[in-house]
């Protein structure tokens, strides 16, 4: 009998629990992440916390420099993304497709909160490489956890969906940063960077809900689990598969 995995879902059910409780978190935490932090390098309080990279209230050299350092500041979010989807290629395969996913997303949630909380330059710089560290994690294995779930006429249809979710966490961001707009404490920017946790927590809890890759458990002899996920995944008993 096939293992029962969220509310006892199986067959075409499963595979959209998949989408919604998996890859939608992921992917809206994806477009939260890069656009979140743009919006916010103007506003008071943003100036006030990090005066080395406030490019408002200074002019000709000075401004410049400010700008050099705030551009640095921004690509170690890109820095750590590129090492933590190069970081797949082994973890991918040692720890398996969704505790990969929960440890990019828990690495995620420890940045999230080096930011949020961030009283000083250095410590923003060090919260944005490691929350792009466990984005690249995230964002890198979920579209290979997806697909080596999914035949081959589905897969099409899921690319476009994390399209679609990968715009509108930018737009969320973009919502939420406008919101933020007015109110004159670090709240303004400490609640638009906090709330990128949420994505990963749901992140964390929808996967540890769901199958495991097949083609990940075949890899590492598995083959009776991988067997019963497929079962699980086409709504058959496993003796069908």
């Amino acid at each position: 009998m096939a293992r029962k995995y969220l509310f006892s879902l199986r067959g075409p059910a499963l595979r959209s629990a998949q989408v919604w409780a998996v890859i939608l978190p992921a992917y809206v935490l994806f477009g939260w992440n890069n656009g979140v932090a743009g919006p916010l390098l103007n506003l008071p309080s943003w100036v006030t916390t990090f005066p080395e990279i406030d490019t408002v209230h200074t002019e000709g050299s000075t401004r410049a420099h400010h700008s050099r350092i705030q551009g640095t500041v921004v690509a170690t979010y890109t820095l750590g993304a590129f090492l933590g989807s190069l970081s797949c290629i082994y973890m991918g395969d040692r720890l398996g497709r969704i505790r990969t996913m929960q440890l990019g997303a828990l690495i995620n949630i420890v940045g999230t909160i080096l930011q949020a909380t961030s009283m000083s330059l250095p410590q923003l710089v060090v919260g944005r490489l490691i929350t792009g560290l466990g984005l690249g994690a995230v964002s890198a294995t979920a579209p290979n956890w997806q697909s080596e779930c999914s035949k081959s006429a589905h897969r099409g249809a899921t690319v476009v969906l994390e399209s679609v979710f990968i715009s509108g966490g930018l737009a969320l961001s973009g919502w939420v940063n406008l919101g933020m707009r007015f109110v004159t404490s670090s709240a303004s920017w400490r609640l638009p960077l906090s709330l990128s946790a949420l994505w990963a927590i749901l992140v964390i809890i929808g996967s540890s809900t769901l199958p495991e890759s097949p083609r990940w458990l075949i890899l590492k002899g598995r083959n009776e689990e991988a067997r019963e996920v497929l079962a699980s995944l086409e709504g058959v008993d496993s003796t069908h598969t």
